[in-house]
Protein backbone atom coordinates (compact mmCIF):
# COMPACT_ATOMS: atom_id res chain seq x y z
CA UNK A 1 0.00 0.00 0.00
CA UNK A 2 2.97 2.68 1.18
CA UNK A 3 4.81 2.00 -2.43
CA UNK A 4 1.40 2.58 -4.28
CA UNK A 5 0.37 5.31 -2.82
CA UNK A 6 4.43 6.72 -3.22
CA UNK A 7 3.86 6.30 -7.18
CA UNK A 8 0.43 7.34 -6.78
CA UNK A 9 1.54 10.86 -5.55
CA UNK A 10 3.67 11.37 -9.08
CA UNK A 11 0.28 11.75 -10.61
CA UNK A 12 0.30 11.47 -14.33
CA UNK A 13 3.63 12.36 -15.05
CA UNK A 14 5.36 9.71 -17.44
CA UNK A 15 8.71 9.96 -16.75
CA UNK A 16 11.76 8.90 -19.65
CA UNK A 17 14.35 7.21 -16.68
CA UNK A 18 13.69 5.62 -13.30
CA UNK A 19 16.44 5.91 -10.79
CA UNK A 20 15.45 3.22 -8.24
CA UNK A 21 17.93 3.07 -4.99
CA UNK A 22 17.19 -0.15 -3.54
CA UNK A 23 19.72 -2.02 -0.87
CA UNK A 24 22.06 -4.73 -0.96
CA UNK A 25 20.96 -8.21 0.82
CA UNK A 26 23.63 -10.34 -0.45
CA UNK A 27 27.00 -8.95 -0.33
CA UNK A 28 29.11 -6.74 2.34
CA UNK A 29 30.02 -3.91 -0.16
CA UNK A 30 30.53 -0.64 1.82
CA UNK A 31 31.19 3.11 0.01
CA UNK A 32 30.53 2.09 -3.25
CA UNK A 33 26.79 1.29 -5.01
CA UNK A 34 26.17 -1.64 -7.46
CA UNK A 35 24.65 -0.83 -11.10
CA UNK A 36 24.68 -3.89 -14.09
CA UNK A 37 26.69 -3.56 -17.04
CA UNK A 38 25.66 -6.96 -18.43
CA UNK A 39 22.08 -6.55 -19.20
CA UNK A 40 20.14 -4.71 -21.51
CA UNK A 41 16.93 -4.57 -19.47
CA UNK A 42 14.94 -6.34 -16.33
CA UNK A 43 12.08 -8.65 -17.10
CA UNK A 44 8.42 -9.10 -14.83
CA UNK A 45 5.11 -10.58 -15.98
CA UNK A 46 4.16 -7.35 -17.40
CA UNK A 47 6.78 -7.28 -19.90
CA UNK A 48 10.86 -6.03 -20.14
CA UNK A 49 11.83 -2.55 -18.91
CA UNK A 50 15.13 -1.71 -21.03
CA UNK A 51 18.04 -0.35 -18.74
CA UNK A 52 19.03 3.07 -19.46
CA UNK A 53 22.59 2.37 -20.79
CA UNK A 54 23.68 5.87 -21.49
CA UNK A 55 23.22 6.82 -18.13
CA UNK A 56 24.31 3.97 -16.38
CA UNK A 57 28.06 4.39 -18.89
CA UNK A 58 27.74 8.16 -17.63
CA UNK A 59 28.06 6.97 -13.85
CA UNK A 60 30.14 4.07 -14.11
CA UNK A 61 32.92 6.28 -15.00
CA UNK A 62 32.77 7.19 -11.18
CA UNK A 63 34.87 5.07 -8.69
CA UNK A 64 31.79 5.01 -6.40
CA UNK A 65 29.33 3.26 -9.12
CA UNK A 66 30.88 -0.66 -9.68
CA UNK A 67 29.51 -3.65 -10.95
CA UNK A 68 29.10 -6.41 -8.15
CA UNK A 69 26.89 -9.34 -9.59
CA UNK A 70 25.87 -10.54 -6.86
CA UNK A 71 24.72 -7.14 -5.48
CA UNK A 72 22.35 -6.97 -8.82
CA UNK A 73 21.22 -9.86 -9.20
CA UNK A 74 17.69 -11.12 -7.61
CA UNK A 75 17.74 -8.36 -5.50
CA UNK A 76 14.24 -7.91 -4.39
CA UNK A 77 14.69 -4.26 -3.00
CA UNK A 78 14.72 -2.96 -7.00
CA UNK A 79 12.58 -5.86 -8.62
CA UNK A 80 10.11 -5.02 -6.00
CA UNK A 81 8.92 -1.87 -7.40
CA UNK A 82 9.30 -2.95 -11.08
CA UNK A 83 5.74 -4.22 -11.26
CA UNK A 84 3.82 -0.85 -10.27
CA UNK A 85 6.09 1.06 -12.04
CA UNK A 86 5.32 -0.63 -15.20
CA UNK A 87 1.98 -0.13 -14.18
CA UNK A 88 1.40 3.14 -13.29
CA UNK A 89 4.44 4.55 -15.70
CA UNK A 90 4.46 2.30 -18.91
CA UNK A 91 7.20 3.92 -20.86
CA UNK A 92 10.50 4.46 -18.96
CA UNK A 93 14.04 3.34 -19.18
CA UNK A 94 15.55 2.08 -15.51
CA UNK A 95 18.80 2.89 -13.50
CA UNK A 96 19.20 0.07 -11.08
CA UNK A 97 20.71 1.46 -8.14
CA UNK A 98 21.87 -1.33 -5.12
CA UNK A 99 23.44 0.69 -2.48
CA UNK A 100 25.89 -0.89 -0.24
CA UNK A 101 26.29 1.03 3.46
CA UNK A 102 27.39 4.51 2.66
CA UNK A 103 29.10 7.43 4.88
CA UNK A 104 28.06 10.96 5.09
CA UNK A 105 31.07 11.78 2.59
CA UNK A 106 30.84 9.16 0.16
CA UNK A 107 26.42 9.50 0.15
CA UNK A 108 27.21 13.26 -1.27
CA UNK A 109 29.74 12.45 -3.89
CA UNK A 110 27.48 9.29 -5.32
CA UNK A 111 24.59 12.13 -4.93
CA UNK A 112 26.83 14.55 -7.13
CA UNK A 113 27.03 11.40 -9.69
CA UNK A 114 23.85 10.98 -9.70
CA UNK A 115 22.75 14.72 -10.40
CA UNK A 116 24.90 14.50 -14.07
CA UNK A 117 21.65 12.14 -15.32
CA UNK A 118 18.40 13.81 -13.27
CA UNK A 119 16.39 15.80 -15.76
CA UNK A 120 12.66 17.32 -15.07
CA UNK A 121 12.00 13.59 -17.18
CA UNK A 122 13.84 11.77 -14.30
CA UNK A 123 11.93 9.90 -11.68
CA UNK A 124 13.86 8.70 -8.42
CA UNK A 125 12.56 5.94 -6.23
CA UNK A 126 14.02 4.66 -2.99
CA UNK A 127 12.99 1.43 -2.18
CA UNK A 128 12.79 1.31 1.71
CA UNK A 129 11.24 -0.28 4.68
CA UNK A 130 11.74 0.83 8.48
CA UNK A 131 12.40 -1.20 11.72
CA UNK A 132 12.88 -5.22 10.97
CA UNK A 133 11.91 -6.43 14.46
CA UNK A 134 12.50 -9.71 15.84
CA UNK A 135 15.39 -12.72 16.31
CA UNK A 136 15.77 -13.24 12.85
CA UNK A 137 16.78 -10.05 12.41
CA UNK A 138 18.59 -10.21 15.43
CA UNK A 139 16.79 -6.99 16.63
CA UNK A 140 15.07 -7.02 19.39
CA UNK A 141 16.09 -3.62 21.67
CA UNK A 142 12.17 -3.87 23.95
CA UNK A 143 10.31 -6.50 24.31
CA UNK A 144 6.90 -4.20 25.91
CA UNK A 145 4.60 -2.36 23.66
CA UNK A 146 5.89 -3.65 20.44
CA UNK A 147 3.95 -2.26 18.15
CA UNK A 148 4.44 1.49 19.80
CA UNK A 149 7.85 0.99 20.31
CA UNK A 150 8.21 0.47 16.83
CA UNK A 151 6.60 3.24 15.72
CA UNK A 152 8.69 5.56 18.06
CA UNK A 153 11.51 4.47 16.54
CA UNK A 154 10.65 4.96 13.17
CA UNK A 155 9.19 8.04 13.59
CA UNK A 156 12.43 9.05 15.32
CA UNK A 157 14.55 8.35 11.75
CA UNK A 158 11.47 10.15 10.07
CA UNK A 159 11.65 13.17 11.69
CA UNK A 160 15.20 13.46 10.49
CA UNK A 161 14.12 12.98 6.96
CA UNK A 162 11.50 15.47 7.06
CA UNK A 163 14.20 17.86 7.64
CA UNK A 164 16.79 16.74 5.24
CA UNK A 165 19.35 15.88 7.86
CA UNK A 166 21.06 13.23 6.60
CA UNK A 167 24.01 13.94 9.08
CA UNK A 168 20.91 13.41 12.09
CA UNK A 169 19.22 10.34 10.15
CA UNK A 170 23.14 8.53 9.67
CA UNK A 171 24.01 9.13 13.59
CA UNK A 172 20.02 8.38 14.74
CA UNK A 173 20.91 4.56 12.80
CA UNK A 174 24.14 4.37 14.36
CA UNK A 175 23.10 5.52 18.17
CA UNK A 176 19.71 3.29 17.94
CA UNK A 177 20.55 0.67 16.27
CA UNK A 178 17.41 0.70 14.19
CA UNK A 179 17.46 -1.93 11.09
CA UNK A 180 15.60 -0.07 8.27
CA UNK A 181 16.21 -1.89 5.23
CA UNK A 182 17.65 0.80 2.42
CA UNK A 183 18.74 3.85 4.41
CA UNK A 184 21.25 4.85 2.59
CA UNK A 185 19.32 5.37 -0.84
CA UNK A 186 17.51 7.27 1.48
CA UNK A 187 20.44 9.66 2.37
CA UNK A 188 21.13 9.94 -1.53
CA UNK A 189 17.71 11.18 -1.90
CA UNK A 190 17.85 13.53 0.93
CA UNK A 191 20.73 14.82 -0.45
CA UNK A 192 19.64 15.24 -4.19
CA UNK A 193 16.56 16.95 -2.44
CA UNK A 194 16.48 20.90 -3.19
CA UNK A 195 15.88 23.04 -0.08
CA UNK A 196 12.83 24.02 -0.67
CA UNK A 197 11.49 20.20 -1.01
CA UNK A 198 8.98 18.25 0.88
Amino acid sequence: KTAVKGIKSTGEKQYQRIIILGTCHKAPIENIVSIPNDIDYYETPLGKIPLDIEALNIISKSTYFKTIPIANIGEHSVEIELPLLQYAKKDFKIVPIVCGKLDLETTKKIADVLRKIIDENTLIVVSTDFTHYGPNYAYIPFTDNIPDNLKKYDMGAYEFIEKKDVKGFYEYLDTTGITICGPYGIGILLCLLPENAK
